[in-house]
């Protein structure tokens, strides 16, 4: 039996999706978020969250194994620029943090303790 790696990402061409694409990023992003309901009573992650876990998969034996490093820095640079990017400037614009530390309830306001009556 013969195996062939076909490019930067081992799929073959005769599967790619779109734009000469293995996979179409717009379009499975556009998928997720349409299907994906949000999670009650969780907050959803911080753009700086959000970039170190993407950091951190994209890093590991599992990814580097499987595709190639310019494959890898493209899915990154989507990542980055399409989501992470458009979070923190939406999130700076309505006036929320885009640090952890800063967050207090993660919904990007700080905590209001509760006063203690005298």
């Amino acid at each position: 039996m013969v195996q062939f790696c076909y490019g930067d990402d081992g799929l073959d061409p005769a599967m790619i999706e779109g734009e000469m694409q293995p996979i179409e990023f717009y379009r499975n992003l556009a998928h997720a978020i349409a299907v994906i309901p949000p999670v009650e009573d969780e907050p959803g992650l911080l753009p700086t969250e959000l970039s170190q876990i993407v950091s951190d998969a994209l890093s590991s034996e599992r990814f580097k194994k499987g595709f190639s490093e310019a494959y890898l820095k493209q899915v990154s640079d989507f990542v980055h620029k399409e989501i992470v990017s458009k979070l923190i400037r939406l999130r700076e614009k309505v006036g929320l943090s885009n640090d952890s530390a800063d967050s207090g309830d993660r919904s990007g306001k700080q905590e209001k303790k509760p006063r203690l009556a005298k």
